[in-house]
């Protein structure tokens, strides 16, 4: 293989590495292409030293004209590579991103009550282990006087939460909107009952207690 011929290989494949480089940045940020072209710009540059024999001025120029093709593609091997070493040192892949509820606290302020259900609900369901947006969401339908849709995003936002002391403080919001509410006085007791026989050595079992006490004795009365 004469060196004419390995120029042009390093023109051509420089072109086309560059090109995928600048227009395909899906395909660019791929560990495959950026080591594959690297690796492939080695070796075009190691062959290139053995047709040339010894280097000459004229083919040391001409390395240096034809690696201007692969000026794109390096530059975006660099970019991408730092900032997968970046993403990799932070490990921000693995930050999750807290959802924004100030569009929803400014329907709220403006009466715009069913905007800040709908914005809700497309935030529950973009987070759907979070127990945050049904949180709010009870806490709205309670204001709206939509008791029994306030009762069950309140059991959907206590089930989404995994510390045992949090939602116990969900389900302590609940059980009295089930009690002050709707009278459902049975169904408050059997929720806490649930509560404690689950997390039997949570900090807030003894609120709990203290809870069921209260309402067992409104029950038999």
């Amino acid at each position: 293989m004469g060196f004419t011929v390995v120029v042009g290989l390093i023109i051509v494949l420089g072109g086309v590495f560059s090109y995928v480089a600048v227009r395909c940045e899906t395909i660019a940020a791929k560990s495959w292409f950026r080591y594959g072209g690297l690796l492939t710009w080695l070796l075009l540059l190691l062959l290139l030293a053995t047709v040339s024999g010894k280097p000459a001025i004229e083919n040391v120029l001409a390395a240096l004209i034809s690696a201007v093709f692969w000026f794109l593609f390096l530059a975006s091997f660099m970019g991408n590579t730092i900032v997968q070493w970046a993403r990799g040192a932070i490990s921000l892949d693995d930050i999750k991103v807290k959802p924004g509820y100030s569009q929803v606290e400014t329907d709220i302020r403006r009466g715009r009550h069913e905007d800040a259900l709908k914005q809700l609900s497309d935030i529950a369901a973009a987070h759907p282990l979070d127990p945050e947006p049904w949180r709010r969401r009870a806490d709205l339908l309670l204001k709206l006087e939509r008791i029994d849709d306030a009762v069950r995003a309140y059991r959907e936002a206590a089930g989404r939460t995994e510390h045992p002391d949090d939602r116990a403080m969900i389900l302590f919001a609940m059980t009295e909107t089930m009690v002050d509410r709707r009278n459902d006085i049975t169904g408050a007791i059997a929720v806490l009952e649930g509560f404690v026989l689950e997390f039997p050595d949570c900090r807030t079992r003894r609120y709990a207690d203290k809870r069921l006490q209260n309402l067992r004795s409104r029950a038999t009365q």
